[in-house]
């Protein structure tokens, strides 16, 4: 190989890095995503996944599975259900976004129940569990992305404006429903 033909290689080698590390590092940024709400029916419908919150609870115990968890702040137990469309759906950017800008991400503890990814054609029902100091609770929006980071993001998501309604109150114990996956009619 001549030095010519090594310094072509390594420039796009460059160029390349520079692209990927700009699209890795960018920041996550709301104000580029087109949020779908939920509808008169409670659905909110995008263009890869609709969804519904089917319970919100405030807990300071999850009981079921495999241990109890316990917290000094508030667990806020959300079940929803989500449908795909034409693609996999994956629910693994659920997170809980504070009225003060905070971001909370579902717990990952095999004692939770999670949302699953959903295949075309089936809607999946499960609990996501947030772990939240009680004074960011009121206001806070539940998003779910399909996917965001690396070479792919969509530019759609799907928020549930203030999810906790005012006055729910916050019990002892709340025990998680199961999952379940059913053929979307």
């Amino acid at each position: 190989m001549t030095a010519r033909t090594a310094r072509r290689w390594l420039t796009l080698v460059a160029g390349l890095l520079v692209a990927v590390a700009a699209v890795l590092l960018a920041p996550d940024s709301s104000e580029d995503v087109a949020w779908s709400r939920p509808g008169a029916d409670g659905w909110a419908r995008g263009p890869y996944a609709d969804a519904q919150v089917t319970s919100v609870r405030l807990a300071r115990q999850i009981e079921g599975g495999f241990r109890e968890l316990s917290t000094s702040a508030v667990f806020v137990v959300v079940e929803l259900e989500v449908s795909a469309h034409r693609e996999l759906a994956p629910t693994g950017d659920l997170t809980l976004r504070t009225a003060d800008g905070h971001t909370y991400s579902q717990r990952d503890d095999i004692s939770v129940t999670q949302v699953p990814a959903v295949e075309p054609g089936f809607t999946s029902s499960g609990t996501a569990v947030f772990e939240l100091p009680p004074d960011r609770v009121a206001g806070a929006d539940l998003v779910l992305i399909p996917h965001k980071g690396g070479l792919l993001s969509f530019r759609s998501g799907l928020r549930f404006d203030d999810v906790v309604p005012d006055g729910t109150p916050v019990q002892a114990s709340v025990t998680p429903r199961s999952t379940q996956t059913w053929v979307t009619p």
